[in-house]
């Protein structure tokens, strides 16, 4: 059986690639997206079960795509974590509704061992009784 669903959002090519790597390793099946904006048109057609962001990124950066998640109802209980190599506050992750915030460098282990925390199943959310 596959892992989760990983949605992953990154603009450096070679930390995109080596993350996706890393999560592939540990079973999760990676869809990769460059910046916000992409990764917003890839949710079109994939449903993860946690999106994992950097923060700081072209066209999109990651607070406006979180934005953007957030207030649609399709997307917004897709847990998100963020990835960054900035400094995130206590706050601004609270303003993210962050599930966790991974500080880069990353740590091979902490990356799959996220994902496994957040790891809802995917699929449709559960409808609200």
């Amino acid at each position: 059986a596959e892992g989760p669903m990983v949605l992953l959002i990154e603009d450096h090519q070679e930390v995109r690639a080596w993350m996706a790597g890393m999560l592939r390793l540990a079973g999760h099946i990676v869809a990769t997206a460059a910046n916000g904006a992409e990764a917003l048109s890839l949710l079109r057609l994939v449903r993860p079960s946690v999106i994992i962001s950097d923060l700081d990124m072209p066209v999109m950066d990651g607070w406006t795509f979180r934005e953007q998640q957030l207030t649609s109802p399709e997307l917004r209980d897709i847990p998100f974590v963020v990835a960054s190599a900035s400094p995130v506050s206590t706050d601004d992750a609270e303003t993210l509704c962050a599930g966790a915030v991974l500080a880069k460098p990353l740590s091979v282990a902490r990356l799959p061992e996220c994902v496994r925390r957040y790891d809802r199943g995917g699929g449709p959310p559960a409808s609200a009784a």
